[in-house]
């Protein structure tokens, strides 16, 4: 998947977004581009946006739901799953031997984090503004943000392509998986935030309640699978990983 920027119209500062094809969690392909700038002209939107229906929750608590639940995908699933998997890294880097499996079976917890929740809230988000006006302050965040999934695909790619080496048992292999798993973790913890962050920051000031709330919605359909990845993270994060370790034992009901 490639982010492609549109260029500018003619003359009224409207850009458009070649479409981007995304996959989806059987491998294909729909979806819009991810990137709606619409207009950097205020009043260029024709119309105003529909009231709050009466008794719907406030913009406010949309925006509270929305962060909480991106801080709670963010503190149970990806940092605990991250911090295993570079600690694998950097034992595989001091020379010691680690299980193939248990180093596979991390990545796809990771890539099923990415496809199916991280990728489902940034394409959520982006059908959710289409037109809709982003100044500067926000436009460059929102288009790191959207090409995030692009990159964090990309990492788990190059820790595969290094395991290659290593299940073969190739010279320097084993150095090779160890850099490229800490390295790419870590700069994957990096962007840990970053949805949160813009969250938390630009929603409030630009965006109609329409908008919001239709975000909100894409990431209220991920929940069942947050959930699920979730537990599967706790009990991943408690495996031993070194080659040879004896299986973890869970205490008996009493």
């Amino acid at each position: 998947m490639r982010l492609k920027v549109g260029k500018h119209g003619s003359g009224n500062g409207n850009q458009r977004s070649t479409p981007r094809r995304f996959r989806n969690e059987q491998g294909s392909s729909t979806g819009p581009s991810f990137l709606h700038r619409g207009s950097r002209k205020r009043g260029s939107a024709k119309g105003k946006e529909p009231p709050i229906p009466p008794g719907d929750l406030s913009t406010e608590a949309v925006i509270a739901a929305l962060l909480k639940d991106l801080r709670n995908e963010r503190e149970e699933v990806l940092e605990p799953l991250l911090h295993r998997l570079r600690e694998i890294g950097e034992i595989i880097g001091q020379g010691e031997a680690v299980s193939v499996p248990v180093l596979e079976e991390g990545l796809e917890l990771l890539e099923a984090y990415l496809h199916r929740l991280h990728e489902v809230h940034v394409q959520g988000f982006a059908r959710a503004t289409p037109g809709v006006p982003h100044n500067d302050t926000c436009l460059l965040p929102l288009v790191a943000l959207e090409g995030e999934p692009d990159r964090a695909e990309h990492r788990v790619a190059s820790i595969r392509g290094a395991l290659v080496g290593y299940r073969a048992h190739w010279p320097g292999a084993a150095a090779l998986l160890g850099l490229v798993i800490t390295n790419e973790c870590t700069a994957e913890l990096s962007w840990e935030g970053y949805s949160e962050d813009f969250a938390r920051s630009c929603l409030p000031s630009h965006l109609p309640p329409a908008s919001i709330r239709a975000w909100e919605e894409a990431i209220a359909t991920t929940r069942a699978e947050e959930a699920k990845t979730r537990e599967s993270v706790a009990r991943y994060v408690t495996k031993p990983f070194l080659e040879g370790s004896p299986p973890t034992t869970l205490p008996s009901p009493r």
